[in-house]
């Protein structure tokens, strides 16, 4: 049985899970946003719009401004990850050896 006092305190916290399909559209938003990820973007630099095309990817898409910008920095970091291994298997076994992800 919870009191009133801390269970709301909890829900604030609580993350929504990201699905598969909502992760591939975040992923196809942020790819139309050249401003978000293209540093040759005149737009790039602009903190302001940056947050305004966030806060619109996560409206449409039904999640928190912040939680849109953790997962597309979690994605990155993943995608960075996999492909320095890449990089480090490809140079220590040679060319004839193919990498294959784990999760990507």
């Amino acid at each position: 049985m919870s009191s009133g006092i801390g269970s709301s305190e909890n829900e604030v916290f609580m993350a929504k899970k990201w699905s598969d399909t909502g992760t591939e559209m975040l992923i196809s938003l942020y790819d139309e946003n050249e401003l978000l990820w293209n540093i040759r973007s005149a737009e790039y630099r602009n903190r302001v719009k940056k947050h305004e095309e966030f806060k619109r990817i996560g409206e449409t898409i039904n999640f928190d401004t912040n939680e849109v910008a953790r997962k597309i920095h979690n994605l990155r970091n993943q995608f960075n990850q996999e492909l320095k291994k890449l990089k480090q298997r490809k140079s220590a076994s040679g060319a004839d050896e193919v990498y294959a992800s784990a999760g990507l």
